[in-house]
């Protein structure tokens, strides 16, 4: 069983998830902890929901958040790893 607490952000609905309205209302810092939070919360949801909208949402934002953050920390659109001279 995962003891892992979600944030309050996720009460409210699904079509209301976004990162930058999370990253907003959370009153955490630095913002490396507020993306923590963001993560192990779609995580949790993920791991500990039967399927559902949530769960589905969930896999989603943490996929995109996923894809986003590997070309930022590559610098390479296509997820590769970039030349460092």
């Amino acid at each position: 069983m995962f003891n892992k607490k979600v944030h309050d952000y996720f009460k409210r609905k699904t079509e209301e998830w976004y990162i930058v309205d999370f990253l907003k209302d959370c009153d955490e810092e630095p913002l490396k902890r507020k993306i923590d939070i963001y993560i192990k919360s779609l995580e949790t949801i993920m791991n500990t929901e039967q399927e559902s909208k949530r769960r589905d949402k969930a896999k989603v934002l943490y996929d995109n958040y996923k894809k986003a953050s590997k070309k930022v920390f590559t610098g390479n659109k296509n997820g590769g790893v970039a030349k460092i001279c």
